[in-house]
């Protein structure tokens, strides 16, 4: 496009110069026209001629070669009609034109639009709303078009402003172009979500048609480009080389399509969000410098351009600028949670602790999930006499990704103890004193005659027992019979001893 525009300012310029003169080359010799271009060139030779051009002497030398008639003609009729034009090459010995000026600026806005594709081959505008990329798709083409028609009419343009009327095609092959130099750079910037390090930018053609781009074999070519992360800027250019005259810039540009710059292999993010809107915007600035020369005369040709929305293309999220914007959709996996009994726990959970899970979710992939929400808390379980304890979820979070995710936790059960029975404290033990009673003793009383009287603790006179022998107390009881018996025995072995003792 830059280069476009540079060749047909550059073209401009020249078929203004070589128009002014060819004003003269049109113009009736002796007009006021002649007359004016002379003082307007500032040069003491063309003002001289334009003095004396109502003289024979003063015209161009092979106006001295006209027919003989025309001079007998009426002097009102010499002059108002010449006897024959000045030659082409008479015309550009003249230093200046009647229209010309020194440099010749242009400053011009070009349409253009930004576009989305998917696909690689179909572009979206998005006029109406964004384009929506849905997953798996993670790379997309962005487009810039650019309309050239305006440069086309400036470069027509800038030779009518110059020569007006006497704007003459048969010159334009006579104006040399030199100092051309172009600058066109397209500046394309991404939202975050969006990744141009990789991206290759290709230029093609727009088909007005089809609304598509295609191959594209013109004047203009990409130069250079310097990728960013977010932004991405290229530079065009025309080689100024291929065009030494007017005629070849201005027949190439009026013969250039409008062009489509494409930007391949943008990536999408990893962290972009579900069903969010990513932009990109395009802008545009050009400048064009070049001198036109013919037969001596110059003219500086400095052209600028700047890019507008072009209408009916506006973008339906970005306002401010030429954009378009896409809108991404994650696929959806299936995140679950459940509550399972661990080991050793034999009891089924009961239901109150499966009421406390969420239902199954549908979430976009690249999200993080975990279970930070769900009440884990102590459970007790009255009718069972015992406690759930949360034991632990099998993974603490998780990054959706292409297969569903299900979260386990789970819970131990623990049987109440029953509480004993309360020990009264013992008070302190009371000592208690014991008297041994010694039974008494039972004797036998020496004297003859007398007995023991327990009762009486002492030995009285026996009533209906008498013996010479030591009393034994009498009993009916079986031992006191065999005490007796004792005692008797002893008693016989006393007197035994006795009457030996005696002898």
């Amino acid at each position: 496009m830059k280069k476009s525009i540079f060749k047909f300012a550059l073209a401009l310029i020249f078929s203004l110069s070589i128009l002014n003169v060819n004003v003269f080359a049109e113009q009736p010799v002796g007009t006021d026209a002649t007359s004016n271009t002379g003082t307007e060139a500032g040069s003491t030779e063309n003002a001289d001629a334009s003095a004396s051009s109502t003289s024979g002497t003063a015209q161009p030398a092979d106006t001295t070669a006209q027919p003989t008639d025309t001079t007998a003609q009426p002097a009102d009729a010499t002059a108002s009609q010449p006897a024959t034009q000045p030659s082409a090459e008479s015309v550009l010995n003249l230093r200046n034109g009647v229209n010309a000026a020194s440099v010749y600026k242009a400053e011009t806005t070009l349409d253009g639009d930004m576009f989305i594709s998917k696909d690689g081959t179909n572009y979206d505008t998005t006029t109406q709303q964004p384009i929506v990329v849905e997953e798996p798709i993670n790379t997309i083409k962005v487009g810039s078009f650019l309309d050239v028609s305006k440069i086309r009419d400036q470069v027509v343009q800038v030779a009518a402003d110059i020569l007006g009327s006497f704007n003459n095609p048969a010159l334009y092959s006579q104006i040399s172009l030199t100092d051309t130099v172009s600058t066109f750079q397209v500046v394309i910037t991404l939202d975050s979500g969006l990744d141009a390090g990789a991206a290759l930018p290709v230029l093609k053609k727009y088909n007005d048609a089809t609304g598509q781009p295609e191959a594209y074999n013109g004047i203009w070519s990409i130069n250079s480009a310097r990728e960013g992360e977010t932004s991405f800027v290229i530079n065009f250019s025309i080689d100024g080389s291929n065009f030494t005259t007017y005629e070849a810039l201005r027949n190439a540009i009026v013969a250039e399509p409008n062009l489509f710059l494409e930007l391949e292999n943008v990536k999408i993010k990893d962290n972009v969000l579900h069903e969010t809107n990513y932009s990109v915007k395009g802008d545009l600035s050009g400048s064009f410098s070049s001198k036109a020369s013919a037969m001596g005369v110059s003219r500086d040709i400095q052209l600028t351009w700047n890019l507008a929305q072009k209408a009916g293309g506006a973008d339906s999220v970005v306002t401010n600028g030429v954009g378009a914007t896409l809108k991404f959709v994650r696929q959806l996996r299936t995140v679950k949670y459940s509550f399972e009994k661990a080991d050793g726990t034999t009891l089924n959970l009961p239901a109150e602790l499966i009421a406390r899970l969420p239902q199954d979710a549908r979430i976009p992939t690249k999200t993080l999930v975990d279970t930070s929400a769900i009440n884990v808390s102590n459970y007790e379980d009255v009718a069972n006499n015992g406690t759930w304890s949360f034991v632990g979820w099998d993974k603490a979070n998780a990054t959706v990704e292409a297969d569903d995710i299900t979260f386990v936790g789970k819970w131990k059960f623990t049987l109440k103890t029953p509480s004993n029975p309360s020990t009264p404290t013992p008070s302190t033990p009371t000592t208690v004193k014991t008297t041994t009673v010694q039974p008494k003793a039972k004797w036998t009383c020496a004297d003859e005659g007398k007995v023991w009287n327990e009762s009486k603790q002492m030995c009285v006179v026996a009533t209906t027992v008498k013996s010479n022998a030591y009393k034994v107390p009498n009993t009916s009881s079986l031992g006191s019979l065999f005490g007796n018996y004792i005692l008797s025995m002893l008693s016989i072995a006393g007197l035994i001893v006795i009457k030996k003792i005696k002898k």
